[in-house]
């Protein structure tokens, strides 16, 4: 290690799973904001079948259950996501802590400008429940 900064002689194995894991975390980012734009399209394709197959009690009683399942199971999506990230973010932290001083402070001067990130995931949960309620407002507030 030189300057406190790893190279590729000195930690190749914490480097590799350093990048993969960082990785990992942007992938498992996109894929929630991916998950949310598909609950978004069922919510969506749950009305027009609502609205081109007409509007009886019925089809009302079971868009209302769909609409409340596809949140249900889009949370639990997300929250796997979640977990997935806040393991790779441990990870994370742990080779980080086997890294260099110089490293660590470079890192921690960073991390003060900004969060983590996961203010994006209560939006993208909040996405999946509101539009479960407006659909839901459609099914039962229209003519």
């Amino acid at each position: 290690m030189s300057n406190g900064l790893p190279n590729k002689e000195d930690n190749p194995d914490l480097i590799a799973l350093y990048q993969v894991s960082a990785d990992d975390i942007a992938f498992f980012k996109n894929q929630q904001v991916s998950t949310a734009n598909y609950g978004v399209l069922l919510y969506g394709a749950l009305y027009f079948t609502y609205r081109e197959l007409g509007k009886s009690g019925l089809l009302v009683a079971i868009d209302v259950v769909l609409a409340i399942a596809i949140a249900i199971v889009f949370t639990i999506a997300l929250s796997q996501l979640q977990s997935a990230i806040a393991v790779r973010r441990r990870r994370l932290k742990s080779i980080r802590n086997k890294l260099g001083k110089t490293f660590n402070e470079s890192w921690e001067e960073g991390k003060k400008k900004g969060k983590d990130g996961d203010g994006i995931v209560v939006i993208v949960y909040a996405v999946m429940w509101i539009g479960a309620l407006i659909d839901i407002l459609l099914f039962c507030c229209s003519s």
